[in-house]
């Protein structure tokens, strides 16, 4: 059986918003939202988070002693470096890259994209069917071929090394695609569902939400929460309402999430 591992890319030195992945959000950091809802893939092995070796990383090590998640400590400015570590330590025959800014992230379709993978020996999946934006961001699936090939023959473009998983139909042309069909509501346009940049709706920002163990005082700026107000429900493990989430933002709403 192929190993698949998520692997969540986290630092605290975003240039838009530093500290954005231990901001709390409904009482607890993002990264904390990340983390649980992919312990709930049923087709994933193991969680990791890849962070550098700088010393203001040092609260995500914290974090992920606390929840029990393995870490790999490599390049701040070289990403698909500090992806190869990880690779390599986790063993992962499957990866599913991931930011460590998206809280919304869907469990259910990595499932079935990993289930994809698995059945058809593909190199990468993606989704199909409408041509329209798809609210499912911040993760991709790909094969450890495809991540081989794209260190040994991308490693050297600066885009390949901040972006990881970007220009491999360029730098794997022989790649194995597959493609899973989004339900018609899982399409939408104009917005985001990441955390990123500065602020359009309030959120919590005391210390007393951030774990104690965590030597971290979150910034006083505000997080921008992008959301579609036309976005409908989308799926079980969005939120029970994505339309509650985006037009009346309360800070319980991703309690159950």
């Amino acid at each position: 059986m192929k190993k698949t591992v998520a692997i969540i890319q986290a630092r605290m030195g975003s240039s838009r918003l530093a500290g954005k992945v231990l901001q709390p959000v409904a009482g607890r950091p993002v990264l904390w939202h990340v983390v649980h809802r992919l312990k709930k893939c049923r087709e994933l092995d193991e969680v990791r988070i890849a962070t550098t070796t700088h010393s203001q990383d040092d609260p995500i090590i914290a974090f992920a002693k606390q929840e029990g998640v393995p870490v790999t400590r490599g390049s701040e400015d070289n990403v698909l470096q500090r992806y190869q570590l990880a690779v390599d330590e986790s063993q992962a025959d499957i990866i599913i890259r991931v930011t460590g800014d998206a809280p919304l992230i869907d469990t259910t379709i990595i499932d079935v994209m990993l289930a994809k993978m698995r059945e058809t020996g593909a190199d990468i999946c993606g989704g199909g069917g409408l041509d329209a934006d798809v609210i499912h961001e911040g993760f991709s699936v790909v094969s450890r071929r495809l991540f081989d090939e794209l260190v040994r023959n991308g490693g050297h473009d600066p885009s390949v090394r901040e972006h990881v998983i970007y220009k491999f139909d360029e730098y794997v042309p022989d790649l194995v695609p597959s493609v899973i069909t989004f339900d018609p509501r899982h399409f939408f346009k104009g917005a985001r569902i990441s955390v990123d940049g500065f602020p359009s709706i309030p959120l919590p920002t005391s210390r007393s939400s951030t774990p104690s163990t965590i030597n971290w005082r979150p910034s006083p700026a505000r997080l921008t929460w992008a959301m579609s107000s036309t976005c409908s429900s989308v799926s079980q493990n969005l939120c029970a309402s994505i339309p509650t989430c985006a037009k009346n933002w309360a800070p319980n709403d991703l309690t159950n999430c």
